[in-house]
Parts: C-alpha cells; structure tokens; sequence
C-alpha cells in the first residue's frame, strides 16, 4: 500500500549445520527516483497451526491463547528493543520457531518503540522495523535523494526440545551468541558497516538534580543512544520535526545501564556525527547533546556530560 519507487534485494544465509536461517533486506534509493514514503515494512511469518504455544517475553509464554483477547492481537505488544527473540513451540512436535533480532540498530523508536511481535488464530510472528502503531515512525525520501538502509540480519532459529519452556531457555541463550557475534563478518557486497570499521563510545552521565538527595545518582535504568540529529520534513499538514522517538530513516545505537554512577558504553557505532540522547528511571525529561564526532575504528571517551534536569518547582 505504500507508493514508494524503491529497490528491495531479500537475502538468506544457510550455515552448514546451523539451526536456522539469517535473512536481512537491503533497500536503495537512487537519485534519479521520485519521492514517497514507507506505511508498512516488516517480515511476517505464519506458522503451522500445531505451534500452538506462545513466547512474547518472560510474563507472557505459554499456551495460546495466553490472554482472553478475543480478536486483539495487540495484547501480545512489547517493547521491541528489550524482546529480540519470540515465537512459538509446539509440545506435540517438540519444535519451536523464534524470530530472533540480534542488534536492534536498525529498528525504529529507540528503546521505547512499542510493537506487537506474535498473535494469531494462525500462529504469526512479525518484525517490524517501520509502521504506524504507537504514534508510529517515519521514512520520508525526496525526489533526488541517494539512500539506503540494509535491515538485518534477523536470525529464524528453529530448535527441538521436550517442554516448551525448554525451548524458551534454549532460544534466549541463543539470542545472547548472537548478540556476541554482531556485527556480522560475511556481509558482503550491501551497505552493511563491518566491525572493524565500527568504534565504540564511553562516558559518564553526571546527574546534578536539585531536588534529588545529595551523591544518589541514578536510581533505576538509564538509557544512552546516539542517533540522527533531529531534522524536519514537509507533510500535508506543515513541517513537522523528527528525533528518535519517530525516525525509522536511520539507524540508532543505544546502550542500557544500571549503573548509580552514570557510567555507559556504547558499543559497534559507525563513524559519523551524532546525537547524543539519553532518559533514566525517576528522571524527569531527557538530556541530549549535539554534535558528537565518532572517528572510524577509534574508540571515544566522552568524558563528564553532567545532565540538569529541568525543573519548574518540587515534584509531587
């Protein structure tokens, strides 16, 4: 439904005796096409109906379906950027089928992007990397504009195993080697920055709020992400300005800590000029930072970046 002139080339990687397939898209836009924009743009897969248990996260797996949605599939929504691998199993078969997303750079709406992953009278499992749910997230291209973004790679694991939950435990551990190994090295002829040209950032978040109790720090999560410079593009209604809670165009790399003394590393970004972003449990507004220069294949110390929140009187 979208009306965008765009090159799309879909790729699968089978490695020998492996578990699953990789499959990532690469799209381009050359100059010489006309402007458009995305609506939907994700991968779905539906599977035989005797996956008959669902894995969306921790709270929620088992048999579907789970929740007494009726026809909602939304009730099975989470925050794609924390749940990278879902799916379903099946007790009779003793199969399970994960859609799993080993780095989510190339996902939209940073880590507070909401999405639904699975749901289904025919089991369903989808990756969304841009769509219009939970106020949604946008890639607009002019006429004339040279772009491309490779989406991927997303690892299909299909595993066995005698209990569902077994498969669960067996799909999340594999999730964690395949975080390790990202970027990928076998990526060849795509747009797709390897790692040897990727660095990573350090730094510490210096939290000076007046109305916090003196050296507490940080009390809860606190997330850093450097992203595209917001920017403003035309819509029938006016120019409207687009940061990393609703930019799909770019590619976005965040980091979570726990840790009280603000310290974060950022890891695999591509040399470029970014922004610097960051929000934390308990902390009012967000901090963000323009112009940081990463070098290629140096690793960066940002140094102290002391962040005061805004305030407008005691907090009730």
């Amino acid at each position: 439904e979208g009306d965008l002139p765009i090159d799309i080339e879909i790729r699968y990687c089978l490695s020998k005796s492996d578990q699953g397939i990789y499959t990532y898209c690469i799209f381009e836009h050359q100059p010489d096409y006309d402007a458009g924009d995305f609506t939907e743009a994700r991968i779905a897969a539906k599977l035989q109906p005797f996956f008959n248990y669902i894995h969306v996260d921790d709270e929620r797996t088992g048999p579907y379906p789970l929740l007494n949605e009726g026809w909602d599939k939304y009730v099975y929504t989470s925050l794609q950027w924390k749940n990278r691998a879902y799916g379903f199993t099946s007790p009779e078969k003793g199969l399970g089928w994960f859609m799993m997303v080993p780095s989510p750079e190339f996902l939209s709406g940073g880590p507070t992007k909401a999405e639904f992953l699975a749901h289904g009278i025919n089991p369903t499992v989808l990756c969304y990397w841009r769509s219009s749910h939970y106020r949604g997230a946008s890639v607009i291209l002019d006429k004339g504009e040279e772009w491309s973004k490779v989406v991927g790679p997303l690892f299909i694991y299909v595993n066995e195993g005698q209990t569902p939950d077994g498969m669960w435990n067996d799909a999340k551990r594999r999730l964690k080697e395949e975080e390790k190994a990202w970027p990928y090295d076998w990526i060849k002829n795509a747009p797709y920055i390897p790692g040897d040209q990727r660095a990573n950032a350090k730094g510490q978040l210096i939290l000076n709020d007046s109305l916090a109790p003196e050296q507490s720090g940080f009390t809860g999560e606190v997330y850093v992400g450097l992203t595209k410079t917001p920017y403003n593009i035309s819509t029938k209604d006016g120019e409207r300005t687009l940061n990393w809670h609703n930019d799909a165009k770019y590619y976005q790399y965040w980091t979570k800590s726990e840790n009280r003394e603000g310290y974060f590393i950022i890891q695999n970004v591509p040399a470029g000029n970014y922004y610097l972003s960051a929000f934390a449990d308990g902390v009012l507004g967000e901090f963000v930072q323009s112009s940081i220069e990463i070098p290629e294949s140096e690793h960066v110390d940002l140094g102290n970046i002391v962040w005061i929140p805004v305030r407008y009187g005691k907090q009730v």
